[in-house]
């Protein structure tokens, strides 16, 4: 059976993976950029590979990635209002918890960068600031992060290291 402690981790991680999980796909973007920084390189090899205009090839992965962006945040804000409707969180947690998700994603965007030039050691020590921050930040709203557990095991590469 797992213990107390061993499971207060896995749901804070599970939460802490959700909420990196947004910044990660913009990594991940930044990432497929090609070499001269014009077009992610899928939409480069499309356009060679077809002869396409790549503005339209770049609006049709642009629209796609809204759309699923948009669908991520429905299936969120469904699973919040059932949480809300099943009297595990109030309306108030749930716009706190909505809140938080921006202010981190605007954060997770905003250092970026900055991210790319740690080492290590530092981005593992970036994280556990993040995860003990929003725990932290939970108990303050009263807000148990069991709740917010969206997959168990869930996380960055499909692990968190503990």
């Amino acid at each position: 059976m797992i213990n107390i402690l061993s499971k207060s981790k896995l749901i804070v991680l599970s939460l802490a993976a959700m909420l990196i999980g947004t910044g990660a796909l913009g990594a991940v973007q930044v990432y497929a950029q090609s070499s001269n920084g014009a077009y992610p390189a899928i939409v480069q090899k499309l356009v060679d590979k077809f002869h396409l205009n790549p503005d339209e090839v770049k609006s049709v992965f642009d629209q796609n990635r809204q759309e699923r962006t948009a669908n991520r945040q429905q299936k969120l804000e469904d699973r919040l209002s059932q949480l809300v409707k099943d009297g595990k969180i109030s309306q108030d947690q749930k716009q706190k918890i909505l809140a938080k998700l921006k202010e981190l994603q605007a954060n997770r965007q905003a250092n970026l960068q900055s991210a790319k030039s740690m080492t290590p050691e530092q981005r593992k020590a970036a994280i556990q600031k993040e995860r003990d921050d929003l725990k932290a930040w939970a108990q303050q709203n009263g807000i148990d992060l069991k709740n917010l557990m969206i997959r168990p095991g869930f996380g960055f590469r499909g692990h968190w290291g503990f």
